[in-house]
């Protein structure tokens, strides 16, 4: 496995870079796993694929303290990113690693993300839903991916000492919520 060290300025980038990678990783054809973890210097929104801005983010608050909000190239709900949340960003080949549908790609990756943060806390972690993981009833982790015929991106927050008020001020309350 590779282990990438970058960080950019311009919360784009991030974005601009999961989706370059992969690319490569896809016309390359190549075997070896990439990871890449990240914390941004700065707050954005990050809207999934089929997300509409109108029914994620309150925009006006958005632009009253300007925050930008960005689109990623995965599903899954709106986020709210910046200092104190953990990303990561996981590109694997799917043949390689025999994740031939979403759900066994999830499960492959979120049972690795329990084992270590369990490992490294001595607290258990549950994983939720499709792809979220909770700490006492409390989602901590939300994650994605995008498939190419290959190779798959798996990528994810984990929110550590992040501004939640953030997340109430700039995002609206998802139509679906879990239990947890």
């Amino acid at each position: 496995m590779k282990y990438l060290e970058v960080s950019f300025a311009d919360p784009a980038f991030y974005l601009a870079c999961d989706e370059a990678l992969l690319e490569l990783h896809e016309s390359c054809r190549s075997g070896k796993a990439l990871l890449w973890v990240w914390e941004p210097r700065t707050y954005f929104v990050v809207l999934g694929r089929s997300n509409r801005w109108d029914r994620e983010v309150i925009h006006s608050e958005c632009e009253r303290i300007q925050i930008p909000i960005l689109r990623r190239m995965s599903g899954g709900g709106a986020v709210m990113q910046g200092p104190g949340c953990l990303n990561y960003s996981l590109i694997l080949n799917s043949h390689a690693y025999g994740l031939k549908t979403i759900g066994e790609t999830f499960r492959f990756v979120l049972e690795r993300h329990c084992g270590l943060i369990e490992q490294l806390t001595g607290t258990p972690v549950r994983s939720e839903g499709i792809s979220d993981l909770a700490l006492r009833d409390r989602k901590f982790s939300g994650n994605a991916q995008y498939r190419k015929a290959d190779h798959v991106l798996v990528h994810g927050t984990f929110l550590l000492n992040f501004d939640l008020s953030l997340i109430e001020r700039c995002l609206r309350v998802p139509a679906k919520q879990p239990d947890y």
